[in-house]
């Protein structure tokens, strides 16, 4: 493939890329992600309360984030960089065609789709997923290639690596990464039956050699790494938190309701039996909210923390802050209501801690149990492998060389998955099946919500079928011609199967949704490799097969440039554009506000837009108090959806992009 051309594409969008990670104001899960994990304690880094933690990226966005401080494109960057790797190894792949042409069209429509592209330019980890799976990919069929034993156990350790590295970087990558260790394990399982075939002696000592050190850096990694996320878990155990329960005593009692407030701010209602109201389980509280009916204002209020007992009357300051909410008087507990707070600050807000030093003890005990059954299975996986070295199916080296990447793929992401599983933070999906939500859902982003014809849904599953039997033409054809290197058309084919597979039996065994739009997106890149590497078997057939072929895949590539003009922007992403005119609200504010830097406004959001809000009036010269509609009474501003707002509102500034609207509360003084 022309190294001119191949160097201009990726220079030229890696600018691209470069650009909107400078531009495009920032989403809702890259502040929420901010807020949560980077500008947070280092600890939390190690911390999954939802799904939004990719872990890897977390940590790079940490390192950037430290040296370079909370401009987007700082906290941008590890995705940017991933696109740069994503293009080196994508040049490589298409290095393996036989057809230059094909070559170089197939680099283009890899490296051009517009929803793809996106996810380079976004502090999350999809990208850098994308790109180390692709590098696990290289490897991969370069270890396929090399009948040397030292350099092909080299490539294989590179390839389950970095395939370990990206699930590290998104869990969604778990599907691949199976693919991978499986086909690598069958590989080895051919190799050595046909070095038996070849009656080629296999040296005792190569069969038998253990290398000491990545089981020692796994002991040491797993050693920290569990007790880590453990110790972040605010579900690990019921020790940890005391027994709560409020009496609300007065005439209107009955008509008070009691809310438990989590550690990101939830409320959840709880229950009352015999006019105490009280949680089912033991819980960690971060809050108490009482709503009375005005008319209906509690005499006193007794809360029991434990063995606490705290009698006060609601207005009393030292317990409890009040406002009004519509027809409602709110009372919410001060830090003064509290058994004594922990020095942990993912637990720093829990009211009913029940000490330190019992934390400490139930994560030793946790991480004693976690790094046995670690342990367990290191001991099963070896007696398997001495098994197959008995029988003769696998030396012992091989399945070590398999085993322990997978020890670290099970490190790096059982605990995750079980935390966020048990949390019920899963949930994002869909739920008709895999064509209705997959298929579907990556149709309509791919071509980034625009429609170039009234039924180009149909026509592009029709296309996809064409492409799998294109393949499945290939994988024969290459079958009968085997030619060293191949192109990796059955590698890339049984990866995406597997892939299926595996996301179908999770739904099935494990009631997950269906993967749909970003969370999919290792489908786009895969599908559109398949389809060169496809082409490319097709084109060897013959002069007019080859006419066809390439006539199809450049076509594809001018498709592919003519889709990207049309949808290139650095305004805004397609599954968060509300948050494009956050930045630009946040400085008409400025404006409207009139008022002296450090001046304290109040603004109201929807929660959709709080944490990109939250995320830029940090960095307002005003002292702007961000709260969620419907806010405490007294908001000087209102950012809305436009045509929600109240007849009578001045109308600050609309925006077109997004369909928003700021608006002042109440008249400017």
């Amino acid at each position: 493939m022309s190294k001119v051309l191949s160097t201009a594409v990726s220079v030229f969008l890696l600018t691209y890329v470069a650009a909107r990670a400078i531009q495009v104001p920032f989403t809702y899960d890259e502040a929420a992600t901010y807020f949560r994990f980077i500008a947070a304690d280092p600890l939390a880094l190690f911390s999954f309360p939802v799904a939004t933690n990719h872990l890897l990226n977390t940590v790079l966005t940490k390192l950037a984030y430290t040296v370079g401080g909370s401009a987007e494109w700082v906290l941008r960057l590890p995705s940017v960089l991933a696109f740069a790797l994503f293009a080196w190894f994508s040049t490589r792949l298409m290095d393996r065609l036989a057809d230059r042409i094909i070559a170089c069209a197939g680099l283009v429509l890899l490296l051009s789709n517009p929803f793809l592209l996106e996810f380079f330019a976004l502090s999350r980890g999809y990208g850098l997923s994308i790109a180390l799976l692709f590098g696990s990919l290289c490897f991969l069929l370069r270890f396929l290639d090399d009948d040397s034993a030292t350099q092909g156990s080299r490539n294989l350790a590179w390839s389950l690596g970095l395939a370990v590295l990206a699930v590290a970087a998104n869990f969604t990558m778990l599907n691949l990464a199976i693919g991978v260790f499986g086909i690598a394990l069958v590989v080895c399982m051919v190799n050595h039956r046909r070095t038996r075939r070849a009656g080629r002696a296999i040296s005792t000592a190569r069969v038998d050699r253990v290398p000491w050190w990545p089981l020692v850096a796994l002991a040491l990694f797993a050693a920290g790494f569990v007790p880590a996320v453990l110790s972040q878990d605010l579900g690990l155990s019921e020790h940890l938190y005391q027994p709560v329960s409020v009496t609300i005593e007065g005439p209107g009692s009955d008509r008070v309701v009691v809310h438990r407030l989590d550690a990101r701010g939830r409320a959840s209602r709880m229950s009352m039996e015999q006019g105490t109201w009280a949680l089912p389980r033991r819980q960690h509280v971060s809050g108490l909210r009482i709503e009375s009916p005005r008319d209906a204002d509690p005499q006193q209020i007794t809360v029991v923390l434990g063995e606490r007992r705290v009698h006060s009357a609601p207005h009393d300051r030292q317990f409890w802050t009040a406002y009004d909410r519509g027809p409602l008087r709110i009372y919410e507990s001060t830090a003064a209501l509290s058994t004594g707070r922990s020095r942990i600050p993912t637990f720093g807000s829990v009211i009913n801690w029940s000490g330190d030093a019992i934390h400490a003890r139930q994560v030793a005990i946790r991480t004693a149990v976690v790094l046995t059954l670690l342990g367990l299975l290191a001991g099963l996986l070896e007696v398997v492998g001495r098994l197959l070295r008995r029988v003769d199916v696998l030396p012992l080296s091989d399945w070590r060389a398999v085993a322990v990447p997978l020890l670290w793929l099970i490190s790096v992401a059982a605990i995750p998955l079980y935390l966020l599983k048990r949390n019920r933070e899963l949930y994002f999906g869909g739920t008709e099946g895999f064509l209705e939500d997959t298929v579907g859902s990556l149709i309509a982003d791919a071509f980034y919500g625009t429609t170039y014809a009234p039924n180009q849904s149909q026509v592009v599953s029709a296309v996809l079928f064409l492409i799998i039997a294109a393949a499945i033409l290939g994988v024969v054809v290459q079958a009968r011609r085997p030619v060293r290197p191949q192109s990796g058309l059955a590698t890339v084919l049984t990866l995406t199967v597997v892939a299926v597979v595996v996301q179908l039996a999770e739904q099935a065994l494990l009631g997950t949704p269906s993967l749909i739009g970003r969370t999919a997106l290792f489908y786009i890149p895969l599908v559109l490799l398949l389809t060169a590497l496809s082409l490319d078997a097709v084109a060897s057939l013959g002069r007019v097969p080859r006419g066809i072929a390439v006539a199809t895949m450049v076509v594809g590539a001018i498709a592919a440039v003519a889709h990207f003009a049309n949808t290139a922007n650095v305004t805004h992403t397609r599954d968060w554009q509300g948050d494009a005119s956050t930045r630009l609200m946040i400085e008409d504010l400025e404006q409207a506000a009139g008022r002296p830097a450090g001046a304290r406004v109040r603004l109201a959001v929807y929660p959709f837009f709080y944490p990109v809000t939250r995320f830029y009036a940090g960095k307002s010269p005003l002292a702007i108090d961000v709260e969620v509609v419907p806010a405490r009474e007294g908001s000087d501003f209102l950012f809305l959806r436009d045509g929600s707002q109240e007849p009578g509102m001045e109308v600050v500034s609309r925006y077109s992009l997004t369909r928003n609207v700021l608006v002042r509360a109440r008249p400017s003084p």
